[in-house]
């Protein structure tokens, strides 16, 4: 296993990033699940990711796209169109 992928799964980084989701309020899933109910997924699901995920056979649900539409553009003129991923 790597020593970079082994940091990443480490217990403190895990937990310093699930503090930062939530003190930036991330927004759902694609699964639809809320900040609220990820200390409970994550404490049911944690062992059984992270060994999938050291075993190189996780497979994420796949992201979400949301097209922005600037006010021109929905207007029917000529204007940007910004995607955003997440």
């Amino acid at each position: 296993m790597s020593e970079l992928l082994e940091k990443i799964l480490d217990k403190r980084n895990m937990n310093e990033a699930y503090k930062k989701v939530c003190a930036n309020k991330g927004a759902g899933g694609v699964e639809g699940m809320e900040t609220e109910e990820l200390d409970g997924f994550i404490r049911e699901n944690w062992d059984s990711i992270r060994e999938q995920i050291r075993k190189r056979s996780y497979k994420p649900q796949t992201v979400r796209r949301v097209e922005i539409l600037n006010r021109m553009e929905a207007e029917g003129k000529s204007g940007y169109r910004l995607s955003w991923t997440g």
